[in-house]
C-alpha cells in the first residue's frame, strides 16, 4: 500500500483508487515543484517517463504559483485541465503542498467535489500538525 508520510501528513493514496473514480495518477508535490509521493493505477501504462513526470510536475507547480499571485481573484481552489488523452486536476492542500490527480479523458469533472473531501482530510492532518515538535 502506498502512503504519503512526512512529519505533517500520513495519508493512504490507495484509498482513492478503491473508489469508483477514473484516476490514473495521484501525487503530492511541493509548490516549488518537488514530487514527494505518487502512485499510478495498477492497470495503466504511464504516459511520462520519470524525467518527463518530474518536469511536468515542476511546470504544474510553477503555473500554480503564478495563479497564487492573482490576488484580486482570491486563492486558487483547484484547476482542471483537459488534454487530448487525459484530464488533470491540481488542488492546493495547504500553503506548501499540491495534490495532483489525472483521470481518463472521459471522466466527469464532478469528481472534483469528491476529491475536495479527500483534500479536507489532508488539510485537517496538516492543520493538526504541531509545529513545535
Amino acid at each position: 500500500m502506498t502512503q504519503y508520510k512526512t512529519n505533517r501528513i500520513n495519508f493512504d493514496f490507495e484509498r482513492m483508487f478503491d473508489c469508483n473514480y477514473p484516476f490514473r495518477f495521484i501525487g503530492v508535490c511541493t509548490k516549488k515543484g518537488k514530487l514527494l509521493e505518487f502512485v499510478y493505477r495498477k492497470d495503466i501504462t504511464p504516459l511520462f517517463s520519470d524525467t518527463e513526470l518530474n518536469f511536468s510536475v515542476l511546470k504544474t507547480a510553477l503555473i500554480s504559483s503564478i495563479r497564487d499571485n492573482e490576488l484580486m481573484m482570491g486563492k486558487m481552489l483547484y484547476t482542471v485541465t483537459t488534454f487530448e488523452n487525459v484530464k488533470r486536476a491540481t488542488i492546493p492542500i495547504d500553503d506548501e503542498l499540491l495534490l495532483l490527480c489525472s483521470f481518463e479523458k472521459n471522466a466527469d469533472d464532478s469528481v472534483i467535489k469528491d476529491i475536495f473531501e479527500i483534500v479536507k482530510q489532508l488539510q485537517t492532518l496538516t492543520n493538526n500538525y504541531d509545529t513545535k515538535s
